[in-house]
């Protein structure tokens, strides 16, 4: 590659990166506009809003349910932790390990996914089997019974605990040669 076309790459990667940069800021602004409370520290391609008051949880809920406009502007949205994440809409959990599965050629059914709160549902559905070292959200344990390849640990909510026994699980399948885990869902509590 000649020292130009390098050069040339990194002005519209330098270009790119501050449009989406003026862009982010905008939607910032927007969103303070709005009266909520946006936070951007930590983040390089998205921010996240607390919703502090009632009245902010109905507005950003008016917001997020307008899927169209969303997408026509290109903004993809998660709750995590009882706050809204906004992200380019071709980020996210769930595009990341699409992306990675076609890279290496892997198949859904090849691939396991720990999670725990909404944001990770995209990821999940990408993978063939997801655990659970615990269930942040409601609206994940609702949805349980409807995933049969969701597996809730044992030790569900023990932090660490929880992670090291689904660890040990699929450590045991792998070796054993399994080519899919094959546990059970344990038991909600």
């Amino acid at each position: 590659e000649t020292p130009v076309v390098a050069c040339q790459r990194h002005r519209a990667v330098v270009c790119f990166v501050a449009d989406t940069q003026t862009r982010r800021v905008s939607r910032f602004r927007e969103m303070k506009a709005l009266l909520f409370d946006p936070d951007s520290r930590g983040y390089t391609g998205c921010f996240r809003v607390r919703c502090k008051t009632e009245e902010a949880v109905g507005r950003i809920s008016e917001i997020v349910k307008d899927v169209r406009k969303l997408d026509d502007l290109g903004i993809g949205h998660a709750m995590n932790l009882g706050m809204y994440d906004f992200f380019p809409k071709a980020a996210g959990k769930g595009n990341t390990v699409r992306y990675l599965r076609e890279k290496w050629g892997l198949k859904a059914e090849e691939c396991v996914a720990l999670f725990d709160d909404d944001n990770d549902i995209p990821m999940a559905r990408e993978c063939g089997t997801g655990y659970l070292p615990s269930i942040t959200s409601e609206s994940v344990r609702s949805r349980l019974s409807a995933e049969p390849r969701w597996h809730v640990a044992e030790t569900a909510g023990s932090g660490v605990f929880a992670t090291e026994e689904i660890l040990e699980r699929l450590l045991v399948q792998v070796t054993a040669g399994a080519s899919a885990p094959t546990a059970q869902p344990a038991a909600v509590s």
